[in-house]
């Protein structure tokens, strides 16, 4: 017995030394809904319960819509992570802004950046700092 399953069945044990019927979820670690049925402490769990935890099961997840006009971007396809330098210098954000400067989309990328202040990096040919000031400049 591995000391994973040793330490399931000293968790499963009750004062008089007997098991509940708990059905023990079967330990069956399928993605995370094996992991969720794996953990399951109710004493009384119905099999039928158990069984449906353990299939695959498809969980819809929303994801917000992204605007139409970043499939048109010239930034499509590029690394991410270039437009998002740890330190916004005038060296690290060039090639971001060059490639901003030639898109077709850049006002639509800029308004987009100024309605969300938490977007960090380059975004419409501006970084985090320059929208930020711009944000400032209106609403003064």
């Amino acid at each position: 017995m591995s000391s994973a399953e040793s330490q399931r069945q000293r968790l499963l044990r009750t004062k008089n030394g007997r098991q509940p019927a708990l059905a023990v979820a079967r330990w069956r670690y399928r993605d995370n809904l094996g992991a969720i049925a794996g953990c399951l402490t109710l004493r009384y769990v119905d099999d039928r319960l158990l069984e449906l935890l353990a299939r695959d099961v498809e969980i819809p997840v929303w994801r917000p819509r992204q605007p139409a006009w970043r499939r048109q971007a010239a930034c499509r396809g590029e690394d991410p992570s270039l437009f998002v330098p740890k330190v916004e210098d005038e060296e690290r954000t060039a090639v971001p802004k060059a490639i901003c400067a030639g898109c077709d989309v850049r006002p639509e990328c800029l308004a987009y950046a100024l309605d969300e202040p938490m977007l960090l990096g380059v975004w419409g040919g501006l970084t985090t700092r320059e929208r930020r000031e711009m944000r400032a400049e209106g609403a003064a």
